[in-house]
């Protein structure tokens, strides 16, 4: 398991405002598999978009990201 240190970088390397990397590996050929935990209290549903405080459903969502020589915003 990745030291604090090393997960508190992660986390400011990533930069999503209320995002907290809670764990990562680094697996060859296929690049870094992050373990991400919402800090928020509040979310807003998907389908009425009503702020609430309870939590649904939580799922792990895998996400490919482009390859870094690509800017993403300009």
């Amino acid at each position: 398991m990745p030291s604090n240190p090393q997960l508190k970088l992660m986390t400011e390397l990533l930069h999503l405002e209320g995002v907290v990397v809670t764990n990562y590996q680094i697996i060859t050929d296929i690049g870094i598999v992050l373990h991400l935990e919402n800090m928020s209290r509040e979310t807003e549903g998907i389908y009425c978009g009503n702020k609430t405080g309870k939590l649904h459903q939580n799922n792990e969502l895998t996400i490919r990201d482009l390859p870094g020589s690509i800017p993403l915003v300009q």
